[in-house]
Order: C-alpha cells, then structure tokens, then sequence
C-alpha cells in the first residue's frame, strides 16, 4: 500500500504532478473528533499530525485548513473546517468557514464527511440539514456519515454484531425527521474509531476512500455551479421564513386567550395534587434522596446506574432517550440510604414537551419530601442544552433550585487521556462552561460512568456525597423542600400579573395579548 506521510500546504502548491486528487471535506460539531478523523485519514500517528486536536470545551480549529496524502496512486486533499458549538446560532464567521472549506476544496470537493459521536440527536439532524441550507441538496448525494465512536454505538451485548449490523440498527432506530434527509446520501455510513490501533484504522480508510470512488463514479464532485445555485436558494428560504414568521405570530395572537386559560387550568391542578401529595407524605420520616435530572447529552441513566452499581436504568446508542418515564431505585451506600430517580432527557426526540413535563412533576413527588440535589449531566463540552436546562429548571422549582445543582461530567477518561485534572480542564474550558459551572455555585465532578472497577466507583460516589454534604452545610435545610416550590410557584404569578400590569401600560389593551404570550414562551 502506497501512503506517504500527510503534509500541510494550499491547493496551488499541489496541482502539478496530481494524478488522481480526490477532495474531501470534513463538518462537525465541537468535540466529536473531526480534527482526529483527519488525521487518520492522513495516515498519521501520534507525532507529526497535520490537524491539531485535544479534548477541549472550544473548538481548535479555528480556521479551514488543508492536508494532502499520496495514497494508493492518487492524492487526497482533507479539508478540515471550523467546529461550531450549536446548528442553531450559527454565526456569519463559521458560515464563512464552511465556504472557505469549500474553496480550498477547488475545483469542487468528492465528499462532505459528517462527523457524529454515534448517538443520534437533533444536533446530527441539524449538521444535514445545515449542510443542505448552505449547499444545496446536491451536496447530500456527496455525504458520507463518519461516526467517531463506535463502543457509542455497542451495547454491552453487541461484541459479535458486525459494522454494517450496527449502521442498519443506527438508521432503523433513527427519527423520520434524519431518514428525510439520509434519502439522498442512500445511508452511505461507516464507523471509524479514531483510538483504534493505526492498522484497524488504515482498513477502514481504505474503505472509506472506496466509498468516495463510488460517489465521484455516479455523481463526479460537487462544483461551483451547483453552490451557486444554492446560495439563491438560501435568499429565497431567508425571504419565504420572514413571511411564515409573520403568519406565525397573527396565529399567536388569534389563539392567545385559549392558551392561557388552558395553562392557568393546569397550573391550578397541578398547585391541588401537589398541595394533596404534600399533607399525605408530611408525617413520613425524612430519607436521603438524591434525584437525577439532565437533558444535555447521553451517558445521564449510565450515571444513575454507576451510582447505584447495578444495571438499573436501561442505557443504549440508539436514536433519541432510552429512558421513556421516571424511574427510581435505592441501595445504601457507608451507612446512608441513597435513592436515585432517573428522568426522560428533556431533548429527546421521541417525547412530547407534555409528556416530559409530567415526567418531571412525578420525579419530584418521588423525591418527596424533597430532593437533596439535582445532578446536571453533561459530556464536558459547553452546550446550549446545558443551559437551557438551567433555565428550564428554574422556570419549574424557581431562582433558588441552582443552591441545589450539581453539574456531573461524565467523560472523566477523556480528560485522563490529555493528562488533565478536572480544575484544569475548567481553567482551560470557554468562560460559558465556567460561567455555567459557576451558577451552580462551582460545583462540579467528573466520572467515568462506563467504569467496571468497583474501587473507583466507590471514591467517585464519596466524591459525590461530599459535595451534597456541602449543600447541607451552606443551607438552613438539606434538601429542596415543599415550601421553596409553592414559592417558586407563587413568585411566577405574580411576575406573570406584574408583566400584564406593565404590558397594559406601556402598550395599551391592543398589544397585551401578544406581549403576554411572548413574556409565556421565554421569548
């Protein structure tokens, strides 16, 4: 096999004496091994590599740049973009990014390679439908899904299940909202771990540089003309968007008194079983609950699991949360009773807003007489998710719930990998993580949920108890109690008559309604 050593340089530099180029450009999300992928397409090891990556809350790649190859008698040309932290804020520079991805990629790029960390979420529905806004939806008959974490993908009983068996259960588990997508890049999949042995990954990029011959022998590469094209399409959706926006808000508008008199109608039911639940479970003696609410990212009910040291709450790598409703179960742990109560993922793509939000009301009547503390799961990398779970959190159980969080990054070996302590990972991290962090009055721990050694599951749960006990000593009480709900509850009605009140002065009877609902959707 002919693969000479991967080196940087511009197209220019290139052209003479290419035989064969086969252009390839690489788009994903902050943290999913993008930059590690290019690498092992340049066949390099752990010296000499052309793209720079480390675990990182922040993208390192902050500008598009190219790496060639001599493989097998043609050239390959890796373009490796920017990272972006969330499909839905995308800024005008990594926009810029992309397109300049594309440049580099002159005269037209074989292949887009979308990077995914084996779990399917919004976010991989979001890079296809990204790439489809900026390209055009020729660019998808060139995709080609690269999943960077295969044991993502494996469940503990799935050593004898081969690549294609794990792709076809990927899109069979999928939502219809990718399979929409997927149609044209015809499920063209392939699994490629960017820790496997430089051997295992030399196969598989030989079948990946397969799979870009196929592509260019039906379709050729995707060319200027075709993202020209696009770029009009683009403008139009802009202009047709600004119009459904505004048809979307005279809806609103037209339904708004509906909606509220249904939302205080749940509200009040939900104040009388809260206020029944409460007088039943008042008298009964006091046990240590720790509850588990994340909607972030996966690895949540493997966290309840490690806690417990059992399989008690079904984990996987398929499409959207495994967990369906809340769940709960106890062991004691150094002479303390420890409840753990495991919820839907808050983005999941299967559950209705409805259902998650009963999920939710369940879980704290569980916890009751209150929970001790509410763990925020997340992978370690900042997200919007994070965030909004914050956000969601304090809408529900009111300003005073973040006395009481706990953020939980679950993938401690990662950090052991780049030789980092959790403080200096922090210290390293974006000031959004920090920021978040430190809303949750700086506490945080890290874990290796997927750990089968029993002694470090024991120290990470002490770890644990160690910063509930802390909570305990900075409050007057030990958990989040009935009385901090029904104020939680009590301050949203009046901020919702105090906005009514403001709405009706400053923009009179014929706004109101529309300011009301927009004051009701966090808008």
């Amino acid at each position: 096999m002919s693969a000479n050593l991967c080196k940087k340089g511009n197209h220019s530099d290139h052209e003479e004496n290419i035989q064969h180029e086969i252009r390839i450009i690489l788009i994903g999300k902050t943290g999913l091994g993008k930059s590690s992928l290019g690498n092992s397409i340049c066949g390099s090891r752990e010296k000499n590599v052309p793209f720079k990556a480390a675990a990182s809350s922040s993208s390192v790649t902050q500008t598009s740049e190219c790496a060639y190859r001599d493989y097998n008698g043609c050239k390959l040309c890796v373009i490796d973009t920017a990272g972006f932290c969330d499909t839905k804020q995308l800024n005008e520079i990594v926009i810029a990014q992309l397109k300049k991805g594309f440049q580099l990629a002159s005269p037209g790029p074989h292949a887009f390679l979308i990077i995914v960390n084996g779990r399917c979420t919004d976010e991989h529905i979001g890079i296809l439908a990204l790439l489809q806004k900026i390209f055009g939806k020729q660019a998808l008959k060139h995709c080609i899904i690269v999943i960077t974490r295969e044991n993502a993908l494996r469940n503990d009983d799935d050593d004898q299940l081969s690549d294609a068996e794990l792709i076809d259960r990927y899109f069979n588990e999928a939502p219809q909202s990718l399979l929409d997508l997927v149609t044209n890049i015809q499920k063209r999949c392939i699994l490629i771990e960017n820790r496997a042995e430089y051997e295992i990954r030399e196969q598989k990029i030989t079948h990946l540089v397969d799979m870009i011959k196929t592509i260019e022998k039906e379709n050729g590469y995707y060319t200027n003309q075709m993202f020209i094209e696009a770029e009009m399409q683009w403008k139009q959706w802009e202009k047709d968007e600004i119009e459904r926006q505004e048809l979307d808000r005279e809806k609103r508008k037209e339904n708004l008194r509906k909606q509220i008199r249904q939302e205080n109608r749940s509200r009040e039911e939900a104040l009388q079983q809260e206020e029944q639940m409460y007088e039943e479970l008042r008298h009964e003696e006091e046990c240590l609950k720790r509850e588990i609410l994340s909607w972030v990212l996966s690895g949540k009910s493997a966290l309840g699991n490690l806690i417990l040291g059992y399989q008690k709450f079904k984990t996987g790598a398929g499409a959207g949360s495994v967990t369906r409703e809340c769940e709960s179960s106890s062991i004691v742990f150094n002479n303390r009773n420890i409840t753990v109560i495991d919820t839907p993922g808050w983005f999941d793509t299967k559950l209705s807003n409805e259902d998650i939000s009963k999920a939710l009301t369940d879980s704290y009547y569980e916890a009751a007489p209150g929970p001790h503390a509410f763990l925020i799961v997340t992978a370690g990398r900042y997200t919007t998710e994070a965030e909004d779970t914050l956000i969601f959190l304090e809408r529900l159980f009111g300003s005073s719930v973040v006395d009481y969080c706990i953020v939980v990054i679950t993938h401690e070996d990662d950090l052991r990998d780049d030789d980092k302590t959790l403080d200096e990972y922090l210290g390293d991290s974006t000031s959004q993580l920090r920021c978040f962090v430190n809303k949750c009055g700086g506490r945080c721990t890290a874990v290796n949920s997927k750990t089968k050694d029993s002694d470090e599951r024991k120290t990470k749960l002490t770890e644990l108890l160690g910063c509930i006990d802390n909570i305990f000593r900075k409050k007057q009480t030990s958990y989040y109690t009935h009385e901090l709900f029904e104020r939680a509850a009590q301050d949203e009605a009046e901020q919702r008559q105090k906005e009514e009140e403001r709405v009706r002065r400053e923009w009179g009877e014929e706004e109101i309604r529309t300011e009301i609902f927009q004051w009701f959707a966090g808008e």
